[in-house]
């Protein structure tokens, strides 16, 4: 980090271990399901009551984890893993409260595991980007936000993100151009815009006060 001016970018973003709320909700594995006979050729498969019993157990995970009760949520999520093994949401939900934990190298591999499930889950590649900031990787953090804006290009808190991890490598245009582009999807007048206005134009004045 760079000067106090850092401090007040990224602390809150980068070193708190607090769980990511309302983004896509974990890992490594979760018992295969048994086989299924297939259907004959030519009718529809069966509805698998163990895939519609997943995503209930996903949809309790997500609303314990919203209330801070990581245990109970983590177990939810596990057991949506286990009910059904493609299911990318258990994954991610896991690697939520992973990282609400501080178990960022399990948080690491639950959200890979929900990408491979589903590789267009904005939030799993953000969440991502986190751990990896977490962990002081801000060339990894890049490139997953880079990866959850590609796929969202209106995710506001990506390009923030975004801007927090090029500003600790000391990419300061890279930086104010992240910034900004925040503000504008947040809106200038929301909280969430304001501030993200308010560091553009502190690296702005920065990058003056270096000679850029």
């Amino acid at each position: 980090m760079v000067s106090a001016i850092a401090m007040h970018i990224v602390a809150a973003a980068l070193l708190s271990q607090q769980p990511l709320k309302g983004l896509d909700p974990l890992f490594p594995g979760g018992t295969p399901s048994p086989p299924r006979a297939e259907a004959a050729p030519g009718a529809a498969a069966p509805a698998d009551p163990r895939a519609g019993e997943a995503r209930v157990a996903v949809a309790e995970g997500i609303r314990l984890l919203n209330e801070n009760k990581f245990d109970a949520a983590l177990a939810a999520f596990k057991k949506a893993a286990d009910l059904d093994p493609k299911n990318a949401y258990a994954f991610a939900g896991g690697g939520s409260c992973y990282y609400a934990a501080g178990k960022i190298d399990i948080a690491i591999e639950a959200f890979k595991k929900a990408i491979e499930r589903d590789p267009g889950m904005s939030a799993a590649y953000f969440n991502l980007g986190r751990c990896y900031a977490v962990k002081k990787q801000m060339e990894m953090a890049i490139i997953q936000y880079g990866k959850a804006i590609k796929d969202n290009p209106q995710y506001g808190a990506a390009y923030f993100e975004l801007a927090n991890a090029y500003y600790i490598n000391k990419d300061f245009k890279n930086a104010r151009i992240n910034y900004e582009k925040a503000a504008s999807i947040f809106g200038e007048k929301t909280p969430q815009g304001e501030e993200a206005l308010r560091n553009a134009i502190k690296v702005e004045t920065l990058m003056k006060r270096l000679g850029g």
